[in-house]
């Protein structure tokens, strides 16, 4: 476990929710369906129902990861897998035919490709193929307060996409329940 600054862990980050998960589904600590499996560090929850983790004791307390937060990680997975799957779909493209998969904003900063693959994060391609765009949504805000050519650019590129609904597309639920597990 490495923690921010080498000090005590006094929780988990957004990225080493996503390690934690892919380590615990590696070693079959959760399950294919989500679940936390007998273990010596799986406790009952002091907290309330359900099962939890002990990933390390903190100064502030016991670090854990409940079931609670395992599903709550599945759900935001198998919306995010979804949402790729119908698109690539839309595009009558699969995975492999991808030359890049990027990944904006600061949570993608510390996230580990492999461990965002292994969950079914991010869509099935080699890990050479991901790239990490940092702050997307600024760097274009500034580019179009900067440079009236890139603000024609941009129009030019809106005119092209075409938006994808997921809330109303008819196979939607069908994809989620199909993307909550871990393979």
């Amino acid at each position: 476990m490495h923690t921010i600054g080498g000090r005590e862990p006094l929780g988990i980050c957004g990225s080493g929710v996503v390690d934690l998960l892919a380590g615990l589904v590696a070693a079959g600590i959760v399950d294919a369906g989500g679940r936390l499996r007998p273990h010596p560090r799986v406790r009952r929850s002091a907290e309330g129902p359900g099962l939890e983790y002990l990933v390390a004791p903190g100064a502030r307390g016991d670090i854990v990861f409940t079931q609670h937060d395992v599903r709550s990680l599945q759900l935001a997975k198998a919306a995010i897998a979804s949402g790729a799957k119908l698109l690539l779909a839309e595009a009558a493209l699969r995975p492999e035919q991808l030359d890049q998969v990027m990944v904006a904003g600061a949570f993608g900063n510390e996230l580990d490709v492999d461990n965002a693959l292994a969950i079914g994060l991010l869509p099935a391609v080699p890990r050479e193929r991901v790239a990490f765009v940092g702050n997307a949504a600024g760097v274009g805000a500034q580019m179009a307060l900067i440079d009236v050519d890139e603000r024609r650019a941009m129009a030019a590129l809106a005119g092209e996409i075409e938006f994808l609904d997921l809330a109303t597309d008819p196979g939607f639920h069908e994809v989620f329940t199909g993307e909550l597990g871990f393979h």
